[in-house]
């Protein structure tokens, strides 16, 4: 089986490129016992050195100019996660801060849903938007102790939203992988799955949680190219 993806183009934002260079090191550790062969084209024009650089560590092998060769920086997933770090970036105060408990779950909801309205997002988005951050605040309700904490940043084009909490999560996969039927809670999964044109990352500090999601105010196209044309593009295969 052969997949092509393409991860990264230009105009993604640096925490959209960060996010997408964890899910290239997620997909070696999700297909290393599957028989798939995936290729992932860079657009070495446009793309910044560094990032272009970075995809070598979490692809075995590139074609560069027609050419085949080993990445000798390669790194196994586990270690490539590590290297890219699981902190986030700290944030200024944000337009809102809001903690919760069971009794406020419906209140976390009307706050994302007036910060989406007053951000311009059509009303599809917007309930996009609130069930995603419903799911993040529902299971910091069900899995954690103690209650939650909900911020919203106004940025220039976007709108995000973040859940703190105390929990963990200790598998890399989650969110990527189908629940089971059944299952208690596939909160990352259904926030994924609703969502689109947005940036997601979950990273820890020494005693929390932090669920981000950031949702942009407009449907931006890439402004790279969508097709592999000739040389300098490289494209890395995992």
């Amino acid at each position: 089986m052969r997949f092509v993806g393409e991860p990264i183009w230009s105009g993604r934002t640096d925490e959209e490129a960060a996010e997408a260079s964890r899910h290239e090191a997620l997909i070696n550790l999700a297909f290393k016992d599957a028989g798939v062969s995936i290729l992932c084209p860079y657009d070495t024009c446009s793309l910044s050195a560094s990032v272009v650089a970075g995809s070598a560590h979490t692809h075995p092998s590139m074609i560069e100019c027609g050419t085949h060769r080993f990445s000798p920086v390669y790194s196994d997933p586990s270690s490539a996660l590590d290297a890219l770090g699981r902190q986030l970036p700290e944030l200024p105060p944000p337009a809102e801060s809001l903690p919760f408990d069971i009794g406020r779950l419906r209140q976390v909801r009307n706050t994302v849903r007036k910060h989406a309205r007053l951000a311009g997002l059509s009303p599809e988005r917007s309930h996009e938007l609130v069930v995603a951050v419903n799911e993040l605040a529902t299971n910091t309700l069900t899995h954690t102790p103690g209650e939650g904490k909900l911020g919203v940043w106004n940025n220039p084009g976007s709108l995000l939203c973040e859940v703190t909490d105390r929990g963990h999560l200790t598998d890399p996969l989650a969110g990527r992988r189908t629940p089971a039927p059944g299952a208690e809670s596939g909160w990352p999964w259904v926030k994924r799955k609703v969502t689109r044109w947005r940036s997601s990352a979950i990273g820890f500090t020494s005693t929390e949680r932090r669920k981000r999601h950031e949702r942009r105010l407009s449907r931006r196209r890439r402004s790279g190219p969508q097709v592999l044309r000739g040389t300098p593009v490289a494209p890395p295969a995992h």
